[in-house]
């Protein structure tokens, strides 16, 4: 049940949710938009295709590029003083993986985002 990252949910309207730029929309459109933000067209194509999503993550959390990445997400959320979520992480490497580069289009703009907000290196491919 992915929303956008910082979204939070209406006090007293449990149907409500308001985005980070302030918008007040349904759960329905932030689950929507949180599924956009991760590479999907929309929330029912992210329940069908992203059965493996868990299992994808968790696998990549044990690794030492993972562990790294959690650190760095733990002390930038603590510098901003919002508490760390997984599931924030986890939407992050979800839409750089759908985003990653390919042979028809270049590196998307969730991939480059991930990549560099982590300092990881990046397949050096020159499309």
């Amino acid at each position: 049940m992915p929303i956008p990252r910082g979204a939070k949910q209406v006090p007293g309207s449990p149907n409500r949710v308001q985005l980070v730029n302030g918008d007040v929309v349904t759960r329905s459109t932030a689950r929507t938009l949180g599924a956009q933000d991760m590479g999907y067209k929309n929330e029912r194509e992210r329940g069908r295709l992203g059965k493996g999503d868990d299992k994808y993550f968790a696998r990549w959390v044990n690794t030492d590029q993972g562990q790294r990445a959690v650190e760095k997400a733990k002390a930038r959320a603590q510098a901003e003083g919002i508490p760390y979520r997984t599931g924030d992480l986890k939407m992050q490497l979800i839409a750089a993986r759908n985003s990653r580069p390919n042979r028809k289009s270049g590196p998307g703009p969730a991939w480059v985002a991930f990549m560099s907000e982590y300092d990881f290196e990046g397949p050096e491919v020159d499309y």
